[in-house]
């Protein structure tokens, strides 16, 4: 790189570092009073990935006051210094990992988790981090933050920060770099925590009676019993006379084939105007089916969909139950799966 001359005061020197585009060969001072009205452009973000020296030159404006060129920033005590590394380590910037976790702090306030995870990789591949366990902590919670804001909690866990920990190695084995060994430590860990986590959400889970059920049988018997059983009390005395006859009916036919009494299948029509009460006579008898026994199976479908809404289970409409073809020929058929 080279070295520019001395400029009459340290506001000059940043002004050129930063605003003066490499095609002009001058740069002349703002034409507004700085005396009055002192302005310092921003110091625009480096990427490691790029040039380091940018970045260690970042580094050393940000952290060596009153530097008037090139030269004065690479000079240290006495010695002229080749790069601009030399004089951060030289200067005892670089001693520990605080450049590092001052750039990733900076870094969290405008970047994605997935893109601080990025840069943390980033760090581990081109510069020595003398502690990244230490700097991984010290970031922890940015770095998940994401994972923890899609399950809806404040603080990360085993299992996501065990994803995180998965993804920075990955960015580091595709670019042939070995994962840190207190890294590897620490990922070992959180594995066999998630998985006693997991072990021991799995024992307190309460067990389900359907689990060996096919997938379309689980969707008929998974009801809420307990609310069916309310709505029982609330609507059977509303019933007429005739909708509790046609009630006893089917309850009675079911139940006389569930004891193989009637291998033949019957059909029940009933027919009211509206308003008549047929949805709660309908809901009634799902309720008391379903009711029965725990492992009732009532198929419960409507030809439209604002129908299947007002009725109790699983309701939906025939065409999803049965996967019935929208578009019919003579040749169309169900396409249920076992």
């Amino acid at each position: 790189m080279n070295r520019l001359h001395c400029y009459e005061d340290a506001f000059s020197l940043i002004c050129v570092i930063l605003h003066l585009p490499p095609q002009k060969k001058a740069w002349t001072r703002r034409a507004r009073d700085s005396e009055r009205f002192p302005a310092i452009g921003r110091m625009v973000a480096c990427s490691l990935k790029g040039s380091q020296e940018k970045y260690y030159l970042r580094v050393l404006l940000a952290h060596t006051p009153g530097a008037k060129s090139y030269n004065d920033l690479a000079t240290v005590g006495d010695h002229l210094l080749p790069t601009f590394k030399e004089a951060c380590i030289a200067r005892g910037l670089l001693a520990d990992d605080a450049e590092w976790r001052s750039c990733m702090e900076e870094a969290a306030s405008f970047k994605m988790p997935r893109q601080l995870r990025g840069l943390f990789a980033t760090l581990l591949q081109h510069v020595e981090v003398a502690e990244p366990l230490q700097l991984w902590d010290h970031c922890r919670q940015h770095l998940l933050e994401d994972f923890a804001h899609a399950e809806g909690v404040a603080a990360p866990s085993a299992r996501m920060e065990a994803r995180g920990l998965r993804e920075v190695d990955a960015y580091l084995f595709a670019a042939n770099i070995t994962f840190p060994a207190d890294l590897t430590q620490r990922l070992n860990a959180v594995l066999l925590q998630a998985a006693n986590e997991d072990a021991a959400a799995a024992a307190d889970r309460p067990v389900d009676p359907f689990e060996d059920e096919p997938q379309a049988i689980r969707e008929i018997l998974d009801v809420d019993r307990e609310h069916l059983r309310r709505l029982l009390i609330q609507w059977r005395p509303l019933l007429t006379p005739a909708q509790n006859q046609l009630l006893n009916s089917i309850v009675a036919d079911t139940a006389e084939r569930a004891t193989g009494g009637s291998p033949r299948s019957r059909l029940h029509y009933a027919d009211a105007p509206a308003g008549g009460g047929k949805t709660t006579t309908i809901n009634c008898i799902i309720a008391l089916e379903l009711l029965a026994e725990e492992r009732a199976i009532v198929i419960v479908v409507a030809s439209t969909g604002i129908a299947a809404l007002l009725l109790e289970g699983s309701s939906s409409t025939a065409h999803l139950r049965f996967r019935i073809p929208i578009n019919l020929t003579a040749d169309s058929i169900c396409s249920i799966s076992r």
